[in-house]
């Protein structure tokens, strides 16, 4: 397995507008160098092994946690062991090693930092690298990290438990099993707070952990304080709560009702609280004044290095930073989910979504075209740069003659989720209760299939070998004339298929989800092949599929045995789910998916 987001450094500006730059398309060559953009450089995607983010970028894992010993050394945390390193100048990837999901970064010093999350992870850097460490708990999540000194650190889980540090070693304690803790915070070794859903906030005074009525039955996700009688917790419909020393009361002056996450100040006048829907809300030692970052995502995290310099994290890569009075971008990029992808080249690829996003990748930087449709769009193929199609739901067929994007007129209202082409003048669009239209040049014609189950997809490989499957392990075979059922006798009959890919009429692979795969021969369909959305290929040694987890897996020429023992994973660097494949060659390939992740394979 290769290291998770691990490679040389990549620099990171403010962008005030959401743009998106790709990892370098040349097959074999390492990322290109960093791009001016809007005043500031802005580098290419992240990458683990030889999968790189290519939108958004730096990456587009949810991220969970931020921390920092000063402006110029912070942390960043998220989902499959993802940890970013600000020094002031740019952003690195640092290897966790783990794939663990990461909600929570904490430390002393720049020398002695702590994370935390899924799986029981314990993570420590010590200045040079980050290391895992043992606990003596299992089978928890580890949500939230705090402390007071370097002998003294507590982490909370959903599990109802604490894990405190002595300095050597990590113990676990039980606070309450039936309630699941989302935040800690500590003045010192007998001032720590835990809070957690239902409004629980328990307080432990060095010896035992205690209830304390916290004025609200909603949960509490975060909390911090500037001293043992300055205390905040923030959670549900924008709860703000105070402990003044005696007792938590709940703060009126906050008029923000969306969920707050997360918490984090600079002193009793100087608080921030961040959540959904990219709501920020400052203290300023009178009242709470809510504002917004610009950006719509769920926030987790956020840290105030000053009272003028803070950093905000949260879903789908968000990283935002303010200084003085505005919220900056230095992440960007469309996070709708993609369901297509197709190029007529290296540096020409269109990618397809919901909400009739197209973007269209030409040289190193996706930007957003206007699709002429708000419907959700499920595939993308075309014969040439000028010669695009585009269709999905309502029986949507969309058409890009080279300079802009047009409905076509379409004979079905059914959902279309398939689009594949031998030539300009041969296209085929299959959808749901087994509509196939063929376009011939100048209409798309509805041509009976005698099914009713749904088609995903379509491929062919001559005008006279079009294939087609769907619900049911149902398969159909166009040959000129007419459309015909193949037979699956020895392959599961239950499975939906999902894509389909062949490098020749002998030589075809079908995928079905989370389920495992078909091969077509030439005479029979047969199992072996590896779960996944989709798949696509050069040749019959050197194919690809992609699926949910961000699972990724490569037949070659040294494995071309077509039985999923044979098929190599690869990490992607992602768990968001991948719908969709393309290539141009062996040593490019794309892949997309949820959250408007698009990967860039590159030897």
């Amino acid at each position: 397995m290769v290291d998770k987001m691990a490679r040389p450094a990549a620099r990171y500006a403010p962008l005030l507008i959401a743009l998106a730059a790709a990892c370098d398309d040349s097959p074999g060559l390492a990322p290109h160098a960093d791009q001016l953009l809007d005043g500031g450089l802005i580098g290419p995607g992240l990458c683990s092994g030889n999968w790189c983010w290519s939108n958004p970028i730096p990456q587009g894992n949810n991220l969970g946690g931020v921390w920092g010993s000063s402006a110029t050394d912070v942390w960043v945390v998220g989902e499959v062991g993802t940890i970013l390193h600000w020094d002031g100048g740019e952003w690195n990837a640092v290897a966790s090693g783990v794939s663990s999901d990461l909600h929570s970064v904490w430390g002393v010093k720049s020398n002695d930092v702590w994370a935390v999350g899924n799986d029981w992870t314990l993570l420590h850097w010590d200045g040079s690298a980050w290391n895992a460490t043992a606990s003596d708990v299992k089978n928890v999540s580890l949500t939230s990290v705090w402390g007071s000194a370097t002998d003294d650190i507590w982490a909370v889980s959903t599990q109802g438990k604490a894990l405190h540090y002595n300095g050597s070693a990590w113990t676990a304690t039980t606070i309450n099993t039936a309630t699941s803790f989302t935040g800690v915070w500590s003045s010192s070794a007998k001032d720590v707070w835990a809070v957690g859903g239902g409004g629980a906030a328990y307080h432990y005074d060095g010896t035992k952990w205690t209830l304390v009525a916290s004025g609200t039955d909603k949960s509490l996700y975060a909390v911090w304080g500037s001293g043992p009688s300055d205390v905040w917790a923030v959670g549900d419909a924008g709860i703000i709560v105070h402990w003044n020393g005696t007792a938590w009361s709940r703060d009126a002056s906050n008029k923000a009702t969306a969920r707050l996450r997360s918490i984090s100040g600079t002193g009793p006048k100087d608080v921030w609280a961040i959540g959904e829907t990219g709501v920020v809300t400052h203290w300023n030692g009178t009242a709470w004044t809510v504002g917004t970052t610009t950006s719509t995502a769920l926030f987790h995290g956020i840290w105030a290095a000053s009272a003028t310099e803070l950093w905000a994290v949260g879903d789908t890569g968000a990283l935002y930073h303010s200084s003085a009075t505005a919220w900056n971008a230095f992440s960007s990029g469309a996070t709708v989910s993609l369901h297509g992808i197709w190029g007529s080249g290296p540096t020409d690829i269109w990618a397809v979504g919901d909400s009739g996003t197209t973007l269209r990748l030409q040289g190193t930087t996706w930007k957003s075209v206007t699709s002429a449709t708000s419907k959700k769009l499920n595939g993308v193929w075309g014969s040439a740069a000028n010669d695009v199609w585009a269709v999905g739901e309502g029986g949507v067929i969309v058409h890009w003659d080279g300079t802009k994007w047009a409905l076509a007129p379409s004979t079905t209202a059914n959902i279309l989720l398939g689009v594949f082409g031998t030539s300009a003048n041969d296209v085929w669009v299959v959808g749901a209760s087994g509509i196939a239209l063929h376009w011939q040049g100048k209409v798309w014609t509805a041509v009976p299939t005698a099914q009713t189950k749904t088609f995903h997809a379509v491929w062919a490989s001559s005008a006279t070998d079009v294939w087609a499957a769907g619900d049911g392990s149902t398969v159909i075979r166009w040959d000129g004339v007419s459309w015909k059922k193949v037979d699956v006798a020895g392959a599961n009959t239950g499975f939906t298929l999902r894509s389909i890919w062949g490098s020749s009429s002998s030589d075809i692979y079908f995928t079905a989800g989370a389920q495992a795969g078909f091969h077509w021969d030439g005479h029979a369909l047969t199992t072996g092949v590896g779960a996944g959305n989709a798949v696509w290929g050069m040749s019959s040694t050197d194919v690809w599929i992609a699926g949910d987890v961000g699972g990724t897996s490569h037949l070659s020429a040294a494995d071309a045995t077509h039985t999923a023992p044979f098929w190599t994973p690869y990490a992607s660097g992602t768990t968001n789910a991948l719908q969709a494949l393309w290539g141009s060659s062996t040593n490019d390939v794309w892949a997309a998916g949820d959250t408007g992740t698009i990967l860039h394979w590159q030897k």
